[in-house]
């Protein structure tokens, strides 16, 4: 799977769903962006070394994270790859 991010400017006071970032630099989480569709509740969809692409969690603290203010686009990229070298 690939995934963009790119940098860009959001409303500040988005509902859920929503993109947050972890912005505590002495989270283990920080830089890691999350798509949440409740209070803590999501899936990680830009990661970093301790965080895997997709992993979900109900319980993130959201009090070390900021809205997002980019973008991130996800596209099937590794299935498009896989398909072309089994032909």
């Amino acid at each position: 799977m690939k995934v963009t991010v790119n940098e860009g400017k959001v409303k500040e006071h988005s509902k859920y769903p929503c993109l947050m970032i972890v912005s505590d630099p002495t989270d283990g989480n920080f830089g890691l962006i999350l798509f949440l569709t409740g209070d803590g509740t999501g899936i990680v969809v830009g990661s970093t070394e301790d965080c895997e692409l997709g992993e979900y969690s109900d319980t993130w603290d959201t009090d070390s994270m900021d809205i997002f203010t980019g973008s991130v686009t996800l596209s099937n990229d590794w299935y498009e790859v896989q398909q072309t070298s089994n032909i």
